[in-house]
């Protein structure tokens, strides 16, 4: 997985511990989590063969209750 990703991923993992934890306000977290979804999705585009930046877009939108979004891609980070 490209560096920006997987730093996108780390960055969106904090952003939902601070969420959990009341340091960010539930619009701006939302926000925030579309733009980081947004941003692997397009570094998916330009290389959809990595299995980790799958796995955490799947996860990204399952956290956001996208699951019917998120199932096909946690199916293909398997592959």
């Amino acid at each position: 997985m490209p560096e920006s990703a997987t730093t996108m991923v780390d960055d969106a993992h904090t952003l939902r511990i601070r969420a959990d934890f009341g340091k960010v306000d539930g619009a701006t977290y939302r926000m925030l989590m579309d733009a980081v979804t947004a941003k692997l999705r397009d570094a998916l585009a330009r290389d959809p063969q990595h299995g980790t930046a799958l796995n955490n877009l799947a996860y990204l939108l399952e956290d956001q209750g996208k699951d019917t979004e998120a199932e096909p891609l946690y199916r293909q980070a398997l592959e």
